[in-house]
């Protein structure tokens, strides 16, 4: 009953992308443990303003063989110190140049 709703604040927790939460509950009187809602606020005041670097990159080996060929496909891996925001990476974050110059991507 509302009598007996319990607020907890757990604090200095330093969390990572992919970390686990776990809570547990000891059984107290015959009363188990009852979650209403989790509640995170982020208290560190720094703000993510490091662009994102290509830690790798890589494709097929290019050469003659390939001449003509409309396409072919590329894999980058992007970092951060935070985070990497996947749906602000899009086909105008990578130039290819080649010998007669920029390549287009798409």
């Amino acid at each position: 009953n509302s009598s007996s709703f319990v607020e907890r604040t757990i604090s200095d927790v330093s969390l990572s992308n992919g970390d686990v939460i776990e809570i547990a509950g000891f059984q107290d009187s015959g009363e188990p443990l009852r979650t209403d809602y989790l509640d995170f606020q982020p208290t560190d005041a720094a703000t993510d303003v490091t662009v994102p670097v290509v830690s790798s990159a890589g494709s097929q080996n290019i050469g003659a063989a390939q001449v003509g060929n409309p396409d072919t496909q590329i894999t980058v891996t992007f970092a951060d110190n935070i985070a990497v925001d996947a749906s602000s990476i899009d086909s105008g974050d990578i130039t290819v140049s080649g010998p007669a110059g920029p390549l287009a991507v798409t």
